[in-house]
């Protein structure tokens, strides 16, 4: 099956906006949440905090000890990483 240079671009456009509503989906529930549930919030925080400090660029070696962070961000993640 072949198809046009159309209908690939329009399952590129399709893809794009899927992927960027999912992540704004995402981003929205969690900002929600986090500030309803400020001890979270602040717990986060710490660990960043505790990780990098306040003048280390965040950077991949330290993003994978940020339990919590990543627990926050993808919730499916708690299951991979205490697995």
């Amino acid at each position: 099956m072949k198809i046009s240079a159309d209908q690939l671009v329009d399952e590129c456009k399709t893809l794009y906006v899927a992927g960027q509503e999912t992540t704004n989906t995402l981003l929205s529930w969690m900002i929600l949440l986090l500030s309803i549930h400020q001890d979270w919030q602040e717990e986060a925080r710490r660990e960043v905090l505790r990780v990098f400090g306040p003048d280390k660029t965040p950077d991949s070696d330290g993003i994978t000890r940020l339990k919590l962070v990543i627990i926050l961000f993808c919730p499916f993640n708690f299951f991979i990483l205490f697995s």
